[in-house]
C-alpha cells in the first residue's frame, strides 16, 4: 500500500498519468493543477527524512564512541 501511494506522488511529481489503460488520451501529460503541492511535499519529506537519518546517523556515532571506550577494538590494542 505504501509503495502504490509512493508510486503515485512520484508520477504525479513528475508529471505522469497514473491511468493504466493505453487507450488514455491523457497518458503521459503533464497533471499540472497537483505538481507543484506534490514536488513541495516530496521535498519537504525528503528533507525532513533527511534531517531525521543524520540525526540518527549522529547518535549511533556517539553511542559506538562510548562503546569503542568501554569495549576497544582488538586492531588498536
Amino acid at each position: 500500500m505504501i509503495h502504490v501511494d509512493y508510486k503515485r506522488h512520484v508520477n504525479a511529481a513528475l508529471g505522469i498519468s497514473t491511468d493504466k489503460s493505453p487507450s488514455s488520451s491523457a497518458k503521459g501529460k503533464l497533471l499540472l493543477s497537483t505538481v507543484p503541492e506534490d514536488v513541495k511535499r516530496m521535498r519537504d519529506g525528503l528533507n525532513s527524512s533527511t534531517v531525521k537519518a543524520r540525526e540518527r546517523v549522529k547518535m549511533f556515532n556517539e553511542a559506538l564512541s562510548i562503546f569503542y571506550e568501554v569495549f576497544p577494538p582488538y586492531w588498536n590494542s
